[in-house]
Protein backbone atom coordinates (compact mmCIF):
# COMPACT_ATOMS: atom_id res chain seq x y z
CA UNK A 1 0.00 0.00 0.00
CA UNK A 2 1.63 3.30 -1.13
CA UNK A 3 0.23 6.43 0.58
CA UNK A 4 1.00 9.63 -0.89
CA UNK A 5 0.88 13.75 0.46
CA UNK A 6 -0.41 15.94 -2.07
CA UNK A 7 -0.50 19.71 -1.77
CA UNK A 8 -3.38 20.62 -3.99
CA UNK A 9 -2.27 24.20 -4.96
CA UNK A 10 -5.61 26.25 -6.32
CA UNK A 11 -8.79 24.01 -6.40
CA UNK A 12 -10.95 24.39 -9.20
CA UNK A 13 -13.38 22.27 -11.03
CA UNK A 14 -13.21 18.36 -10.32
CA UNK A 15 -11.23 18.25 -8.02
CA UNK A 16 -13.05 21.41 -5.54
CA UNK A 17 -16.28 19.07 -5.57
CA UNK A 18 -14.62 15.51 -4.74
CA UNK A 19 -12.87 17.78 -1.99
CA UNK A 20 -16.23 19.52 -0.92
CA UNK A 21 -17.81 15.52 -1.49
CA UNK A 22 -15.10 14.03 0.94
CA UNK A 23 -15.78 16.75 3.68
CA UNK A 24 -19.06 15.81 3.86
CA UNK A 25 -18.58 12.26 3.88
CA UNK A 26 -16.07 12.77 6.79
CA UNK A 27 -17.48 15.57 8.94
CA UNK A 28 -21.43 15.92 7.44
CA UNK A 29 -22.50 19.33 7.68
CA UNK A 30 -19.23 20.37 9.71
CA UNK A 31 -16.83 20.20 6.64
CA UNK A 32 -15.28 22.49 4.47
CA UNK A 33 -17.47 23.57 1.81
CA UNK A 34 -16.45 25.15 -1.50
CA UNK A 35 -15.87 28.64 -0.89
CA UNK A 36 -13.58 27.63 2.17
CA UNK A 37 -11.51 24.99 0.47
CA UNK A 38 -10.01 27.03 -2.46
CA UNK A 39 -9.23 29.58 0.35
CA UNK A 40 -7.04 27.18 2.23
CA UNK A 41 -5.37 25.95 -0.71
CA UNK A 42 -4.31 28.85 -1.87
CA UNK A 43 -3.42 31.03 0.88
CA UNK A 44 -3.05 27.99 3.71
CA UNK A 45 -2.17 24.54 2.54
CA UNK A 46 -4.50 21.95 1.76
CA UNK A 47 -3.14 18.22 1.39
CA UNK A 48 -4.69 15.41 0.14
CA UNK A 49 -3.95 11.77 1.19
CA UNK A 50 -3.72 9.20 -1.38
CA UNK A 51 -3.64 5.61 -1.01
CA UNK A 52 -2.54 3.59 -4.37
CA UNK A 53 -3.64 6.84 -6.59
CA UNK A 54 -7.11 7.07 -4.77
CA UNK A 55 -8.31 9.80 -2.37
CA UNK A 56 -8.71 8.73 1.35
CA UNK A 57 -8.66 11.71 2.80
CA UNK A 58 -7.52 15.47 3.77
CA UNK A 59 -6.07 18.12 6.11
CA UNK A 60 -6.20 21.96 5.93
CA UNK A 61 -3.04 24.11 7.34
CA UNK A 62 -2.33 27.75 7.99
CA UNK A 63 1.02 29.48 9.91
CA UNK A 64 0.04 32.24 12.88
CA UNK A 65 0.60 35.76 12.06
CA UNK A 66 1.87 36.32 15.50
CA UNK A 67 4.34 33.06 15.08
CA UNK A 68 4.79 31.75 11.89
CA UNK A 69 6.72 28.75 13.44
CA UNK A 70 3.45 27.48 14.59
CA UNK A 71 0.89 25.42 12.00
CA UNK A 72 -2.38 25.34 12.96
CA UNK A 73 -4.17 22.00 11.87
CA UNK A 74 -7.50 23.40 10.80
CA UNK A 75 -8.91 19.95 9.05
CA UNK A 76 -7.58 16.22 9.29
CA UNK A 77 -9.98 13.22 8.30
CA UNK A 78 -9.84 10.43 6.04
CA UNK A 79 -13.05 8.83 4.65
CA UNK A 80 -14.98 6.99 6.26
CA UNK A 81 -14.83 3.55 4.37
CA UNK A 82 -10.47 4.47 5.04
CA UNK A 83 -10.98 4.57 8.88
CA UNK A 84 -10.32 2.16 11.58
CA UNK A 85 -7.31 0.97 9.02
CA UNK A 86 -4.21 2.58 10.55
CA UNK A 87 -4.29 4.44 8.12
CA UNK A 88 -4.90 7.69 10.11
CA UNK A 89 -1.82 7.12 12.43
CA UNK A 90 0.16 6.72 9.08
CA UNK A 91 -0.96 10.09 7.08
CA UNK A 92 -0.55 12.20 10.20
CA UNK A 93 2.81 11.01 10.92
CA UNK A 94 3.69 11.89 7.02
CA UNK A 95 1.58 15.30 7.90
CA UNK A 96 4.13 15.88 10.64
CA UNK A 97 7.15 15.04 9.09
CA UNK A 98 6.41 17.28 6.31
CA UNK A 99 5.71 19.96 8.14
CA UNK A 100 9.00 19.60 10.12
CA UNK A 101 11.25 19.56 6.69
CA UNK A 102 9.04 23.16 5.46
CA UNK A 103 10.57 24.40 8.69
CA UNK A 104 7.26 24.57 11.30
CA UNK A 105 8.59 24.62 15.16
CA UNK A 106 5.48 23.22 16.34
CA UNK A 107 1.75 22.45 15.19
CA UNK A 108 -1.61 22.96 17.04
CA UNK A 109 -5.31 21.79 16.49
CA UNK A 110 -8.07 21.32 18.51
CA UNK A 111 -9.97 18.07 19.17
CA UNK A 112 -13.42 17.98 20.75
CA UNK A 113 -12.86 15.82 24.66
CA UNK A 114 -15.30 12.99 23.65
CA UNK A 115 -14.00 11.54 20.19
CA UNK A 116 -11.45 9.77 21.92
CA UNK A 117 -10.55 8.22 18.35
CA UNK A 118 -8.83 11.30 17.23
CA UNK A 119 -7.86 12.22 20.90
CA UNK A 120 -5.70 8.98 20.87
CA UNK A 121 -4.25 9.24 17.66
CA UNK A 122 -2.85 12.94 18.13
CA UNK A 123 -1.69 11.93 21.64
CA UNK A 124 0.58 8.94 20.34
CA UNK A 125 2.10 11.22 17.54
CA UNK A 126 3.42 12.91 20.62
CA UNK A 127 0.37 15.78 20.48
CA UNK A 128 -0.41 17.30 24.52
CA UNK A 129 -3.47 18.79 25.80
CA UNK A 130 -2.44 22.49 26.33
CA UNK A 131 -5.86 23.21 27.62
CA UNK A 132 -9.72 23.11 27.51
CA UNK A 133 -11.97 25.51 25.77
CA UNK A 134 -15.76 24.79 26.75
CA UNK A 135 -17.89 25.95 24.32
CA UNK A 136 -15.26 27.08 22.12
CA UNK A 137 -18.04 26.55 19.31
CA UNK A 138 -20.91 27.17 21.01
CA UNK A 139 -22.95 25.42 23.50
CA UNK A 140 -21.98 21.84 23.96
CA UNK A 141 -19.20 22.62 21.68
CA UNK A 142 -15.99 21.90 23.96
CA UNK A 143 -12.68 21.52 22.46
CA UNK A 144 -9.39 20.18 23.67
CA UNK A 145 -6.16 22.43 22.57
CA UNK A 146 -3.21 20.06 21.60
CA UNK A 147 0.51 20.99 20.59
CA UNK A 148 3.36 18.88 18.82
CA UNK A 149 6.64 20.49 19.76
CA UNK A 150 8.66 19.99 16.41
CA UNK A 151 11.50 21.78 17.59
CA UNK A 152 14.70 19.88 18.91
CA UNK A 153 15.29 19.84 22.73
CA UNK A 154 18.45 21.66 23.53
CA UNK A 155 20.82 20.21 26.08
Amino acid sequence: MEIRLRHTGRLDGVALEQLVAAEGAIYSDCGWRRWELPIFAEYGRNIVFEVDGVLAGSAQLIRAWDQPSLVYLAGFGLLPERQKQGLGTRCLALLIAQMKEQGAGSIELTAAPDNTAAVKIYSDAGFRVMARHDAKYGPGEDRLIMRLNLEEPTS
